[in-house]
């Protein structure tokens, strides 16, 4: 598991660095159920619902 949090981590870096914010926030959302931390799954969800 500490692989695959350590790949989403870079790979938010690199998206954030190309501004592709929804991309990063559906990896972050990822992350956060990968972890089992729901800190960051209220702001994913919000990201997401406001863009419709």
């Amino acid at each position: 598991m500490r692989v695959t949090i350590a790949f989403l981590n870079q790979k938010l870096l690199q998206l954030r660095n190309k501004a592709d914010f929804m991309e990063a926030y559906r990896l972050l959302l990822f992350r956060s159920l990968i972890a089992d931390d729901t800190a960051h799954i209220v702001d994913a969800w919000r990201m997401f619902h406001s863009m419709a």
